[in-house]
Parts: C-alpha cells; sequence; structure tokens
C-alpha cells in the first residue's frame, strides 16, 4: 500500500506510472490492445487500490499532487478507452438512398452522361443567358411579395427557449441557470431510487454542457451509488470520492461516503 511507503519508494510508483501513461492508455492500464470492456474497467479499479491520492495522503504535498495528477491521468486513460470501445461497438449508419422524388433519382442516364455545354440553358437574343428554374418556387402573394420559405429554421435557442448562438459549445454558462434547476428532475429521480434513468439523464446532460462540473460530479455521484448497492465497494468508493473532486459541496456524495465508510467500520 502506498500510504505505508516511505518517500522514495512513493516517488518511484508514481514515476512508474508517469513512464507506462507516456507510453499509452493500454500501457497505463497494463492491459492487452485487444482488452474488452469488462477488462478496462477491472483493471482501473485494481490500479485505483494503489494509486488513489488518498493512498499517499500521509506523504509530503509535491507527492500528494504528483499523486493527484497520475490518477486523473488514468482515469482518462481508463475513460477515453472505454468510450472509444462503446463508439466502435455502434453499428455502421446505412447509407442515405436517394428520395425517389428528387431531382437526383429523376435525372436519366443519357441527362447524366451528357456534356456540360449541352446541358446549359439556351441563351436568348439579348446574350444573357436564361436562369435556369428552381423545382422549389416560393409562392407569390396577389401584391407580388414572395412568402419565405417554409422550411425556415427557427432561431437558435440557448436550451431556456431564448434566442442563442445556436450551439451548445458557444452557450454560456450563465445562461444556464443554476445548476440545482438543471438537476431537480434528476434528483426526484434520485430520491425515488431509479439510477438506471437518473444515469441516463446526467450523461445527456454532460453531453450538452461538458463545461459545468457538478453534472459530472452527480454523473460520479450516480455510478458510486449503483456500485454501493451492488456491493461493488471499492468502485463505490472511487466514484464517490471523484465527485467531491469535481464538487467539494457536493452534500449527497458527502452523505453516501460517509455511510460507506461507517459500514465498513
Amino acid at each position: 500500500m502506498a500510504d505505508g511507503q516511505d518517500e522514495v519508494s512513493a516517488r518511484a510508483l508514481l514515476d512508474d506510472l508517469q513512464q507506462r501513461l507516456a507510453r499509452g492508455p493500454h500501457e497505463a492500464l497494463g492491459i492487452p490492445p485487444t482488452a474488452a470492456l469488462p477488462e478496462i474497467r477491472l483493471a482501473f479499479l485494481e490500479l485505483a487500490k494503489t494509486y488513489h491520492p488518498t493512498k499517499f495522503a500521509r506523504q509530503a504535498p509535491d507527492i500528494q499532487r504528483q499523486a493527484t495528477e497520475m490518477f486523473l491521468a488514468l482515469r482518462a486513460a481508463y475513460e477515453g478507452l472505454g468510450k472509444e470501445m462503446r463508439r466502435q461497438s455502434q453499428p455502421a449508419m446505412p447509407a442515405r438512398q436517394p428520395n425517389p422524388g428528387s431531382a437526383l433519382a429523376q435525372t436519366s442516364p443519357s441527362a447524366a452522361a451528357r456534356p456540360a455545354s449541352a446541358a446549359r440553358p439556351p441563351t436568348p437574343a439579348g446574350g444573357i443567358p436564361a436562369m435556369p428554374v428552381r423545382v422549389a418556387t416560393p409562392p407569390v402573394r396577389a401584391s407580388g411579395a414572395t412568402r419565405p420559405p417554409l422550411t425556415q429554421p427557427a432561431p437558435a435557442t440557448n436550451g431556456g427557449g431564448r434566442p442563442g448562438t445556436g450551439g451548445h459549445a458557444a452557450v454560456s454558462p450563465s445562461l444556464l441557470g443554476r445548476p440545482e434547476d438543471q438537476l431537480a428532475p434528476i434528483l426526484e429521480q434520485v430520491q425515488r431510487g431509479q439510477w438506471e434513468a437518473a444515469r441516463a439523464a446526467l450523461i445527456a446532460l454532460t453531453g450538452k454542457f461538458p463545461t459545468v462540473p457538478r453534472f459530472h460530479a452527480m454523473l460520479a455521484f450516480v455510478r458510486g451509488r449503483e456500485a454501493q448497492l451492488a456491493r461493488r465497494l471499492d468502485e463505490a468508493r472511487v466514484e464517490l470520492m471523484h465527485a467531491l473532486q469535481l464538487d467539494p459541496d457536493l452534500e449527497v456524495a458527502k452523505t453516501a461516503l460517509g455511510e460507506l465508510f461507517s459500514r465498513r467500520k
């Protein structure tokens, strides 16, 4: 255990992990490139027993900082491999077939093979080429003004119904309101014990707003509670402590972690 080692051994242990991380995520986790998701998760949980920052709590401050950095890098390697494995396991989207009513589908082979000069519209006597006729022409009002296209996109909103920038990456966190407002329905699911639904909602929320730490902290808390209820106590401890690293004021994570440690005594 790292917390029972002297300073020289602790530094050597962390330096070894740093070298493995530099060689890639598989080297860091000590798994082959062909490892499946369960093997990747098991390898991370085993390494967390040795490299979690709490194992170095009695060491010098610089060693504690290095331990925190190495553990976060190890976790990033684990999560990166998991995301890549899940992405590869998703079925490929089928090729989009052309609409039989579209202009592309109605083009005959002879017209497609026709040279560019033959496809040009005839030039009137005035010498100005005639403009091609559009397939979809906006209807004309009685006064002669044209209506806007029916497919005109609606104004982009920032998630709260107000016009915004049109993309989540450019949304200012100040426009999101308090995190508690976003998490209110998820907390109700947590109180009812609907862990799977809460986890799915939080994954969607962190995907939309990746820069809000409380959303990621709540996701780690829900994973920790699921692991705790399944009696995977080491995994639960890692997830709950990670939640508090992201958001030290997350009371539900403090309560769950305190309950976990009290039951282990």
